[in-house]
C-alpha cells in the first residue's frame, strides 16, 4: 500500500513542477512522505525534462504505468505555484500543493487524501523538492 502510495506522489510531484518555468535537462526530484505519523523517504528520482513535457505535463506520466492525474484550481503569484489535484492509479489521491520555484531548483509541499481500494482513506503530507543537474544525457 505506501509503496503504491509513493510512487503515485513521485509522479504528481514532476508535472507540478514542469508546468513552471522549468528549465529542460535532467531533473533530480526528491520526497519525503508523512503517513499516519510516520515518515518515509527520502526517495529520489531523476528525469530528463524536454521542452515539450514542460508545455504538456501529462507527457511526463508515460511511464506510470496508467496513472492519470488532473490538476486544477492552478494559481501562479510570482514564483509561486499552487494547485488542486486528482489521480486515479488504482488508488483514487485528492489533494492540494504548493510549490516555490526557480528556473534550477523548486521546493513544496503536498497534503493527499488516498482512498484505499477496498480500505480506508489515508491522509499523507509530503515535502517535495527538484534541482536541475544539467543536460539530459542522449
Amino acid at each position: 500500500m505506501k509503496k503504491q502510495l509513493i510512487a503515485c506522489i513521485m509522479f504528481i510531484a514532476l508535472p507540478v513542477y514542469a508546468s513552471t518555468d522549468a528549465l529542460e535537462g535532467m531533473w533530480e526530484i526528491g520526497l519525503v512522505m508523512r503517513v499516519e505519523g510516520q515518515d518515509y523517504g527520502p526517495y529520489t528520482r531523476q528525469q530528463c525534462i524536454t521542452k515539450a513535457d514542460a508545455q504538456d505535463p501529462a507527457k511526463l506520466f508515460a511511464d506510470t504505468g496508467g496513472t492519470i492525474c488532473e490538476y486544477t484550481n492552478k494559481r501562479y503569484f510570482g514564483n509561486q505555484f499552487s494547485f488542486n489535484v486528482r489521480c486515479n492509479a488504482g488508488v483514487s489521491l485528492t489533494g492540494i500543493g504548493q510549490v516555490e520555484f526557480s528556473t534550477d531548483r523548486f521546493h513544496g509541499s503536498m497534503t493527499l487524501s488516498a482512498q484505499m481500494p477496498d480500505g480506508p482513506s489515508v491522509e499523507t503530507a509530503s515535502e517535495i523538492s527538484g534541482k536541475r543537474l544539467g543536460a539530459c544525457q542522449q
